[in-house]
């Protein structure tokens, strides 16, 4: 059966090459992973909010590199999980767009794929789907695989592959791309992707038990579960089918409970037979906080128990949304209570650095435009994070001189000259190229969108989306050297997008809140001096032909194809009219009949 389209073939790859341009990064970044991520470090140790030591930084610019994290369950103290941190910001990008191209194919390709008792890291399953397979049974059997991801090998990772359909050649290098030391690494982006992949086998043989038996099973990650209102699968059956596919089983998670006693799959009770159920202590702890916060005061809450107030407001909000997710009924009321009482002390939501970053400066970039729509303007700004500017800025200025400098490319070369990229201005072929530069460069876009009224300015709005776009990226930038430039704009002050970026500072400095180390420098620049101002300026002109692209349906396909070819690069965006935020998981589609207002939550 052909793939659609836009569906990107891996059985086709063969070279570094292929797999590079497969997943948008270049080459060279695909031969360093391949080659070499030994995450060496110097002795530049790093703490935790309570002292303890958790990981040194990388010495180079390594790839990514190892923190060893202590694991939460109070029975098992001393044992630690590693999980590898990704700090270069090119393989993030690639690992990203390789999990979202790589599902993609695989979901298409194969049968059954991902598994239908598979609800770890799938989309449209959690927790809750993988408990609700198992809602009122008798008998609940419950385990888990011993050393989950590090026991998934390179070799297994490329047979996997191999039998997905791809070549020898591409298997063995996104197999090398996606392990670390020969192991799957927990951490990365494309791992629980592959893992699935990897246990197609296991979770075909233990549902072919689970159907011999008339029992229900379901894995999420490394946790499995039977269920059933007869017999059960024995510890050996279960040990003779993990060790048969590569694995071991656990010996200290094998439970098996019975109707009357604590039936939960995932953290959730099944008791009920109509929907998984929250942990009663769980709510009952969550309702006991409220009352106390809204008789005592947050503050006063958080010095009985020995913590600050804004430790006890994560905490609460995080739970409630937590709830939300579980039983809407019961959260619902229990947000309401939240919000007013947040409203009512002046606090929010603060999250303080977790870790030191290593001190690498991040440029922000930012560029306007006016949407024009059947409902009215619509303004638009985005946002560029760069982390190599002097490395990325090469890449585009060395584009633009080739193109001046060939006398048969198109264009008009004095305006151009004048103006450097511009979306607006540039032939088709122009941008076609431009946009396949924009697709390896190690970038990440942010965009924002919403009517602007009336009564609001030009400049209010320009105020309103900036602020909007540029207190995420502070957040974001936690601990970091940050640098912001925009486009010189004669509507817009620069003493005013001065003083607003310093309260938004302020604001998170005063609060304890995540944010840059230091209080970041604003510059302007124009598009003839400045190649980087190209890069915001493209991704809004692709965004703007995309989203308006049913308007226009003898372009459709190739303004289509060339946001597909940027979408890895498109981290959100953002709809300020009603508060809804796309992203790889609720991605963003074309307005309906080019009206904003038409558009439909997935």
């Amino acid at each position: 059966m052909p793939l659609p389209p836009l569906t990107v073939d891996f059985s086709a790859l063969n070279s570094v090459r292929d797999v590079a341009v497969a997943i948008g990064c270049s080459e060279a970044l695909v031969e360093r992973a391949i080659n070499n991520r030994s995450g060496r470090s110097k002795d530049i140790k790093i703490t935790t909010a309570d002292g303890e030591v958790v990981f040194e930084l990388p010495g180079e610019q390594e790839l990514c590199f190892p923190i060893d994290l202590r694991k939460k369950n109070p029975r098992r103290p001393g044992e630690r999980r590693r999980v590898w941190v990704v700090q270069h910001q090119e393989f993030a990008n690639a690992q990203k767009a390789l999990l979202r191209r790589l599902y993609d194919y695989l979901s298409r390709r194969l049968v059954d794929f991902p598994s239908s008792s598979a609800h770890g890291y799938v989309r449209g399953r959690s927790i809750v789907t993988n408990a609700a397979a198992h809602l009122g049974a008798r008998v609940i059997l419950s385990s888990d695989i011993k050393d989950f991801f590090p026991s998934i090998s390179l070799e297994r990772v490329s047979a996997s592959l191999l039998g997905a359909g791809l070549s020898p050649s591409a298997a063995e290098i996104l197999a090398r791309f996606v392990t670390i030391d020969g192991k799957l690494p927990l951490g990365l982006n494309a791992s629980p992707l592959i893992a699935n992949l990897v246990c197609r086998e296991l979770d075909a043989a233990m549902s072919e038990l689970a159907c011999r038996l008339d029992c229900a099973y379901t894995r999420y990650a490394d946790d499995f579960t039977f269920s059933s209102n007869e017999r059960l699968p024995t510890r050996q059956e279960l040990a003779t089918i993990v060790e048969g596919q590569g694995f071991e089983l656990s010996d200290k998670k094998f439970r098996v409970s019975k109707r009357g006693q604590r039936h939960y799959v995932t953290g959730l009770s099944v008791a009920d037979e109509k929907q998984p159920r929250l942990r009663k202590k769980f709510k009952r702890r969550l309702r006991q906080e409220l009352y106390y916060c809204a008789k005592f005061g947050i503050d006063s809450h958080g010095a009985a128990c020995d913590s600050t107030a804004h430790q006890v407001v994560n905490r609460i909000d995080g739970r409630i949304a937590y709830v939300r997710g579980i039983e809407p009924d019961f959260g619902r009321p229990l947000r309401q209570k939240w919000t007013a009482l947040l409203e009512k002390e002046r606090l929010s939501p603060r999250y303080p650095s977790s870790y030191q970053r290593a001190p690498n400066d991040v440029l922000v970039v930012f560029d306007e435009s006016e949407l024009k729509t059947i409902a009215g303007p619509l303004f638009c700004m985005c946002c560029v994070t760069i982390e190599d500017p002097e490395g990325v800025r090469k890449q585009v200025q060395d584009l633009f001189s080739r193109h001046m400098a060939d006398p048969f490319s198109p264009g008009r070369k004095p305006r151009m000259a004048a103006r450097g990229f511009h979306y607006t201005d540039d032939p088709e072929d122009v941008r076609t190229t431009v946009i396949k530069l924009l697709a390896e460069l190690p970038i990440r876009g942010f965009l924002a969108y919403g009517s602007k009224p009336e009564t609001l300015s030009y400049a209010k709005a320009y105020h309103q989306v900036f602020g909007w776009l540029l207190k995420r990226r502070f957040f974001a930038a936690d601990r970091r050297v940050v640098h912001v430039m925009y486009e010189e704009n004669p509507s817009v002050g620069h003493n005013e997008l001065n003083a607003l970026m310093a309260h938004l500072y302020f604001s998170l400095d005063v609060s304890g809140a995540r944010r840059p180390r230091d209080l970041p420098t604003l510059r302007r620049a124009t598009k003839a001096g400045e190649p980087l101002l190209a890069l915001p300026d493209y991704l809004l002109g692709v965004f703007g032909a995309y989203a308006l692209s049913e308007t226009v349906p003898a372009r459709q396909e190739t303004v289509t194809k060339r946001f597909e070819r940027l979408r890895d690069r498109f981290r959100l965006i953002g709809s300020l009219n009603d508060d809804v935020h796309y992203s790889r998981h609720h991605p963003f589609r074309p307005w309906p009949g080019g009206d904003p207002r038409a558009s439909v939550v997935a």
